[in-house]
């Protein structure tokens, strides 16, 4: 059996100007396929850039909550509209 790493992506919705935002990785070095989140309400398309490993999922997170720029490898972009 091939073990799959756990992957995950991050989405910030700001509340000044309503934006959404979607974190992206300024190097695609994960190879994942871009995909659709089926959810009871909606589909939700995730581009293969948008993928994180949980470990750098929790270092994202950490430097949020630290109010500390994020590492070199996270980027930003508009999120889609649904």
């Amino acid at each position: 059996m091939r073990h799959v790493p756990t992957a995950v992506f991050g989405q910030e919705r700001t509340m000044v100007r309503a934006a959404v935002r979607r974190a992206r990785r300024c190097d695609p070095s994960l190879a994942l396929q871009a995909q659709i989140l089926v959810f009871g309400a909606d589909n939700l398309p995730v581009r293969s850039d948008e993928w994180f490993m949980a470990n750098e999922v929790v270092q994202i997170f950490l430097t949020f909550c630290a109010n500390v720029p994020f590492p070199s490898y996270v980027g930003w972009r508009s999120a889609p509209v649904l």
